[in-house]
């Protein structure tokens, strides 16, 4: 069984945070840009990270992994904890449309919250979080752990 493509649009696409959550570094030809149309990553609430939301005209940009194994389908799920369920998300690639898996926020997150930018997380947050977000994710990769 082939295994759907997941949609990375928040903090997975830093390459620093999702090899600490797979426990590998994932190879550049793996990952290829790809946006969400009538989607948005917007805050989640009161946090530092990003939920995908519907938003008609929207779009929200990220990289698609082909390459996910069920090890680190379990590793993320874990990563990710009961704020997200994975579900079906169709993306456009450069060579046309996808269908896909990406995360879904499992609380009512408004369309209309603040914009999230990976940019603007690198410049402002990611080196307040990384240590405690790797700390996280190796725990959640052994199962005794949350987001």
């Amino acid at each position: 069984m082939t295994l759907p493509p997941l949609f990375l649009y928040g903090t997975l696409r830093d390459p620093d945070i999702l090899a600490a959550v797979l426990g590998r570094t994932v190879a550049e030809h793996d990952l290829v840009a790809a946006t969400a149309p009538d989607c948005a990553a917007v805050y989640f609430p009161g946090q530092l990270y990003p939920a995908l939301v519907r938003r008609l005209g929207g779009a929200a940009h990220g990289l698609l992994l082909a390459s996910a194994t069920k090890g680190d389908l379990m590793a993320l799920d874990a990563f990710e904890g009961d704020e997200y369920r994975r579900g079906p998300v169709r993306v456009k690639t450069a060579t046309g449309p996808v269908a896909a898996e990406g995360y879904w926020p499992t609380v009512a997150v408004a369309s209309s919250a603040a914009d999230w930018t990976l940019d603007r997380w690198m410049r402002e947050h990611k080196s307040q979080v990384l240590l405690r977000e790797t700390e996280l994710a190796r725990a959640a990769r052994l199962g005794t752990g949350r987001r």
